[in-house]
């Protein structure tokens, strides 16, 4: 059937429905080509306007374009291990394609070279590298007279790695390569000269989607599953100073010089914006998230974002950085344009105003994510069997002036660590408490006159627990249930007065998995036979209103904030996991219970 179907839609003359899976700016700027099943479409930059569209692979998926340099109009076209040459042009009669025979290679085709100039002895038109799937390399040939495709070397890496994503370009004469393997690095080698590799870039924590070689060379981004962007620097000449270690086979291990993180998802792909060589650059990235960032080098952050696309999936994006024009195309099956001249403009403002304010507060440098790792105290719980698992961290919770984490692990353990300075010791990790077993799932740090720094964590079983930040501990630790479903979120907000009228309190708001409601609870603090105690006091429950167009399963509320235009009178704003924002109002009485305040908290609205 499949077969049947692709005959008889040989010739494209029906509308593939899907995602953008390749997507180029002709050099000339006029056009962007992009991929669609497998068909090309050719699309006018001034209107949008769809001109052409054209079936590459009747039987497959277009999965990668690249213009040649010395040919302007003339495509490689490459899909699963299909490789095919497109060529375009404009006549009186308007863009005319046409391409020529196709050539299947023995692996899976991830990325081709620029053309390769300096090969002698090659009697080809057009000689390029292919990246595949095995971390191999083929070197190959085009004759434009004959339409021939022929093979010149097949060179294989030594590091035999299946991969995910492979980048090629050419520097001083050679031709330089980064694999993107599955187990989360990126491994650098040159197969015109060496089958060894000769760095690797480990840092991710996931597979390697995507990489990107500076004009160059001497810079590499990389993308990840683990939701990140990775700047690295010095790869070609690798200098002693970019060098951490040596890996276990001896092979250099190449420090990554900014991580960039941002994204809700996973990043798909990233590219040099400016493409300088002075640093003074900002990159672009796409991801699952349905975003396009834009991040500045120099201020080691993300500066902008565009938004525009639907569903999921924002798979691949390209720049004319002689017009200033980003196109974008994602899972929704669109494409679309957007203004980056305009947008640095505003962003080099931007930039002159922070770094001034910088020299203001009397800082004199370019704000930096400072960033240091220390191991996780191994210590057994009681009665500890040789069973026992390695030690994780479940949540964190970092204080309000960032001089503690508290940690909460697989075993139980709750640990206060002091982070304040630049080297962390065993002995600056004090155990705070201990549940044998039980799995936290989030927390927070409040603040309190009476008691102190107060930390809280809920766990996978719908309870809540309240300890002293502090040792010796100024209160004992609290316990109590506060739903039958795991605890998802603890929100800080400061909402009315408890019901018991007391003033000397904190309030937090905790949310339960999949119970479209949102609880409010008080800590409140006396002195009892001089001795501080805790009291929890259970406030309203905020219950989200039914809504027909969600999906029938149950919401999770994850945000909240509140303000109080007037006294007594409250306004709560609460987002949850379907996109939704609602707005509730609430006003205080006099000697109201609890049933009361439940009552009056209204709904108004998306």
């Amino acid at each position: 059937k499949m077969q049947n179907a692709w005959e008889c839609d040989a010739n494209c003359t029906k509308d593939y429905v899907g995602p953008i899976s390749a997507l180029q700016f002709t050099a000339s700027g006029k056009f962007v080509v992009s991929g669609l099943g497998s068909m090309l479409k050719v699309y006018d930059t001034q209107t949008g306007d769809l001109v052409l569209k054209h079936c590459v692979f009747p039987a497959g998926r277009v999965h990668g374009i690249k213009e040649l340099e010395s040919r302007e109009g003339t495509f490689i076209v490459w899909g699963q291990k299909t490789l095919v040459i497109v060529f375009m042009k404009e006549t009186p009669n308007g863009l005319e394609i046409s391409q020529g025979k196709s050539v299947e290679l023995i692996d899976w085709i991830f990325n081709v070279s620029p053309e390769i100039t300096f090969l002698e002895g090659v009697q080809n038109d057009l000689v390029f590298a292919v990246g595949m799937a095995h971390n191999q390399i083929q070197v190959t040939g085009y004759n434009f007279t004959n339409d021939e495709f022929s093979l010149i070397q097949i060179i294989a890496c030594d590091q035999n790695s299946l991969l995910y994503s492979i980048s090629l370009t050419l520097t001083h004469n050679t031709l330089m390569v980064a694999s993107g393997t599955i187990f989360g690095e990126v491994l650098i080698w040159y197969p015109l000269i060496s089958t060894h590799v000769k760095a690797s870039l480990k840092g991710h924590d996931g597979v390697i989607f995507r990489t990107c070689w500076s004009k160059n060379g001497g810079r590499l981004l990389s993308v990840s599953d683990d939701r990140t962007t990775r700047l690295w620097e010095g790869v070609e000449p690798l200098t002693e100073h970019v060098i951490s270690k040596k890996g276990d086979e001896g092979i250099p291990v190449v420090s990554c010089r900014q991580t960039f993180y941002g994204h809700g998802a996973r990043v798909w792909e990233s590219l040099f914006l400016l493409d300088t060589d002075d640093g003074n650059d900002y990159i672009i990235t796409a991801s699952e998230d349905r975003t396009i960032g834009v991040w500045d080098l120099e201020l080691g952050k993300r500066v902008s974002s565009f938004e525009g696309h639907v569903g999921k999936h924002v798979w691949r994006i390209d720049i004319d950085r002689q017009k200033g024009l980003l196109v974008s195309g994602g899972g929704d099956g669109a494409i679309k344009m957007w203004n980056l001249h305009k947008q640095l403009n505003s962003l080099t403002i931007s930039r002159k105003e922070e770094q001034k304010n910088s020299c203001v507060q009397g800082k004199g440098i370019k704000p930096q994510l400072t960033t240091f790792s220390f191991d996780i105290l191994e210590k057994s719980l009681p009665g500890n069997s040789s069973n026992e698992k390695p030690e994780l961290i479940r949540t964190m919770v970092l204080s309000k002036n960032s001089e503690f984490l508290f940690l909460a692990t697989n075993r139980g353990f709750i640990f206060r660590v002091d982070v304040s300075k630049e080297r962390v010791e065993q002995s600056d990790w004090t155990e705070l408490f201990l549940a044998p077993g039980v799995q936290y799932k989030c927390g927070i740090f409040l603040e309190s006159r009476e008691a102190g720094g107060i930390v809280i964590f809920g766990d996978a079983t719908g309870n809540l627990l309240a300890i002293s930040s502090e040792t010796p501990a100024r209160f004992e630790p609290k316990t109590w249930k506060a739903s039958t479903s795991r605890i998802e979120e603890l929100l800080p907000h400061s909402f009315g007065s408890p019901p018991v009228g007391s003033q000397k309190s904190v309030s937090f708001a905790s949310t339960a998995a999949q119970t479209n409601s949102l609880q409010i609870w008080w800590l409140s603090f006396g002195v009892s036979d001089s001795i501080l105690e805790c009291q929890i006091l259970e406030g309203p429950e905020i219950f989200l209103p039914p809504r027909d167009n969600s999906p029938k399963t149950s919401t999770t509320i994850w945000s909240l904030t509140s303000f109080s235009p007037a006294s007594g009178i409250w306004l709560l704003l609460v987002g949850d996991s379907f996109g939704n924002v609602f707005l509730f109002s609430y006003e205080e009485k006099e000697g109201e219970g609890k049933e009361e305040r439940k009552r009056e908290i209204k709904g108004e609205g998306e």
